[in-house]
């Protein structure tokens, strides 16, 4: 969704035909007098416009029916008739700056749609080495859909005359989006107007009472966004996408109708953080694991930190130290050494590891992977009686080898997985679990995220680079064993940088970086924001040689040092055994009463539907069917909307919303209409037999914990299905290379 070079097409079009001439602009003077002429269509036009909103989204109608614009609007016309508009608090400012502004919108729905392609988002073939159906289907449809384009190129708009979703920043006087619905056809309009005043004129000028209609004839969807900070807007924004379905923001024609610094900076925000919404959506497997490894956390009496007690001021005055093992960490070392003792240190993934080894002790250890191997990373640290004094701090999907060895744990409730929903709507007590929100995509997330649930007043960044600098030749400190001699790489994968993203340094210049580690320092940012609008006196530095994050005030280490050696040291097993004993609590749920929570019948007949739509469906045409995937799509926001059965919508939307973007993909990459749709069938045939063996792999919960949950499988990937028999579960894979011993037997705490 780049568009930046559009932000102002208008003027330029406008230009293009050469500045007013002096005898233009005093016609176009004596033409403003005109206005009393053409005041009773406008008058008209507004009280259809409003009626029709009145009927159709009536909020609109509530809002602007007896609005007072902040400023004088003057209407005036050519001899054309086509109303345009003045600002005479801005110098009689004109808005379409030619005597027919019909004309240059035309002009300018020509350019962007013979300028704008589908290049959408997509997936690739990803490997499996845990044995997840998600993986199964949906790389096998990545493959079909990818094998059909070879050699299609990019289709245009102004080609495939059909547009899934289409979002206009700054509507004017309404009239470029007639002429988009007049090009092509747009299943979803996304309609932006920061300035209230605008659509206030737009409904004396535009015929948006007819447009209404053609739209719920067709049943288009259409959103009117008018007046939000981008703030609002983005999250309005997203919430058009949670209820209509993610996958229609993969595929998208975006442009901006006419350009100030309001449209600049709104766009400058969408930019940042429309990828979010299609970003990091949890897939089915993965949420089959949270809830059977949260599940075990419950009967095996693990302590859940607990929403209805505010941690007292004394705990929240203690400073924290958030330690990610960005390779800047080594050279926040010496400090951390000499400091260790003023704070509680939290260790993030394998932080643990190199904190062990530079001879510092964290006191918590944070962790999200759900994985197995987790615990591998764990173990590796030969002295148990350092890995006792740590208390876990997880969401509730963390593996049970993690949980399993620390002593201590304080478990936060994770909303966008479904086992929080569940437990809420079947039991009252686990309404006291304290949620946490935005605790991904990497474990420094949860760093920063548990900071700032618990409350501390005092936070400092460390090792959470969010990518690396230039001139680094690592993406982990040199002090972690893990990365220099365990055999684990951190050149591929997440820590793979080839991608060209680069953000702002902290400490100026620029950082490599990627779309995971661009999307976990955006959420930083945004836990962060949220935070200091709570609690004003919060004050958090990075010391991070890494991206730069907004909320935290860049500070190096060494200007750390004189602030922290003046402090007393803390009591630090005072503090652990208060978040323990006052600030945790277990649940007693019996095993029985959690698999009747899962509602497994329920669920069934939720995938049931969802093939019987599918099967059911005939119809040939592009456009027809985005909607399709729309209905597929809303059945599961139903889900979602409801708190009873909010878990089982959360279980299947991520994998739902991957296998439709492929689908979308196969619709709007294919020139040919036919084939296009013969294409997306395809890929909703395999996602009627992932639902289908979504239906028997659920019957298992609670007992799916991750790694063991093979022994359901009976050596294959989910089931047989006609033409397409279950490969076999992929061989089980170390992330540790045997044979590692790390060489530091006895953890010896170093100030210096």
């Amino acid at each position: 969704m780049d568009n930046r070079e559009n932000l102002s097409d208008l003027d330029r079009i406008a230009l293009k035909k050469g500045p007013l001439s002096p005898q233009e602009a005093a016609r176009f003077k004596r033409l403003s007098q005109l206005q009393g002429q053409m005041s009773s269509m406008l008058i008209e036009r507004f009280k259809r416009n409003i009626q029709a909103f009145s009927e159709f989204i009536p909020d609109i109608a509530d809002t602007f029916r007896n609005y007072r614009p902040s400023r004088t609007l003057d209407f005036f016309c050519t001899e054309n008739g086509i109303p345009n508009l003045m600002f005479p608090q801005n110098g009689n400012e004109i808005l379409y700056k030619t005597d027919n502004p019909l004309e240059l919108c035309k002009e300018q729905i020509d350019d962007v749609l013979s300028k704008q392609r589908y290049v959408g988002t997509g997936y690739s073939k990803e490997y499996d080495q845990f044995g997840q159906i998600h993986f199964r289907y949906l790389s096998h449809a990545v493959a079909g859909v990818k094998a059909a384009m070879e050699g299609e190129g990019l289709c245009t708009a102004r080609e495939l005359k059909s547009c899934p979703n289409c979002v206009v920043v700054g509507i004017g006087l309404g009239y470029p989006v007639g002429l988009l619905c007049e090009r092509m056809e747009i299943a979803n309009l996304v309609l932006i107007e920061p300035d209230p005043d605008l659509f206030f004129a737009s409904l004396h000028a535009f015929d948006w009472a007819s447009l209404l209609q053609y739209m719920k004839e067709n049943h288009y969807g259409i959103n009117f966004l008018i007046g939000q900070t981008a703030q609002q807007l983005s999250e309005d924004l997203s919430g058009f996408y949670e209820r209509h379905g993610r996958f229609l923001s993969g595929q998208c024609i975006c442009f901006v109708h006419y350009a100030n610094q309001e449209i600049r900076d709104l766009v400058s925000t969408l930019l940042k953080d429309y990828y979010r919404i299609h970003s990091a959506m949890g897939f089915f497997d993965d949420h089959l694991f949270g809830i059977s490894h949260a599940c075990w956390a419950v009967t095996h009496h693990r302590r859940f930190l607990r929403a209805d007690a505010a941690p007292e001021e004394w705990f929240r005055r203690i400073p924290l130290f958030v330690v990610g093992n960005g390779p800047s960490l080594d050279r926040d070392i010496p400090f951390l050494r000499r400091c260790q003792d003023k704070a509680l240190i939290m260790a993030c993934g394998t932080a643990l590891d190199t904190l062990y080894h530079a001879g510092i002790c964290p006191d918590f250890y944070a962790c999200t992977e759900r994985t197995p191997q987790i615990a591998e990373t764990i173990d590796a640290i030969k002295d148990k009686d350092f890995l006792r004094r740590i208390t876990l701090i997880a969401g509730d999907v963390v593996h049970p080898q993690t949980q399993k060895r620390f002593t201590r744990s304080a478990i936060f409730g994770k909303p966008d997985e479904p086992f929080f929903w569940m437990a809420r709507a079947a039991f009252p007590g686990a309404r006291k679990i304290r949620a946490i929100n935005v605790m991904n995509p990497i474990v420094g997330n949860l760093g920063v995220s548990a900071a700032m649930s618990l409350g501390f007043y005092r936070v400092c960044l460390f090792g959470l680079d969010n990518g690396k600098p230039v001139r680094a030749d690592h993406m982990h400190s040199k002090y972690s064993t893990l990365y220099s001699s365990s055999g684990i790489s951190d050149k591929g994968g997440n820590y793979d940088l080839s991608s060209g993203i680069t953000l702002p340094g902290n400490f100026g210049g620029e950082v490599q970086s990627n779309y995971i580690f661009r999307l976990a320092n955006r959420h930083m940012e945004l836990v962060m924001r949220l935070a200091h609008e709570y609690c004003p006196s919060l004050y958090i530095t990075n010391s991070s040689d890494g991206a730069l994050m907004e909320g935290a005030k860049p500070v190096k280490s060494n200007d750390l040092m004189e602030e922290f050696l003046q402090m007393d040291d803390i009591d630090k097993e005072s503090a652990l055994s208060y978040l323990q004993d006052c600030l945790c609590l277990s649940l007693e749920i019996p095993e029985g009463e959690l698999n009747l929570a899962c509602l497994k019948k329920e669920f069934s007949r939720v995938c049931d539907s969802l093939i019987e739509k599918i099967r059911t469906y005939a119809k040939k045409e592009r456009t027809a069917f985005v909607q399709h995937l729309e209905s597929l799509s809303e059945e599961i926001a139903k889900l979602n909307a409801n708190p009873l059965t909010r878990g089982l919508g959360y279980t299947l939307e991520g994998t739902s919303q991957s296998m439709f973007m492929m689908a979308l993909n196969a619709l709007y990459h294919v020139h040919d209409e036919t084939k296009a749709v013969e294409l997306a069938s395809r890929v909703l045939d395999d996602y009627v037999f992932l639902l289908e063996d979504a239906k028997r792999l659920y019957a298992f919960l609670p007992d799916y914990v991750m790694g063991d949950h093979l022994k359901h499988l009976n050596g294959h990937l989910g089931f047989d299905h006609p033409g397409f028999p279950a490969p076999a579960v992929p061989q089980k894979r170390r992330l540790i290379k045997s044979g590692f011993s790390d060489p530091e037997e006895k953890f010896v705490r170093r100030y210096s």
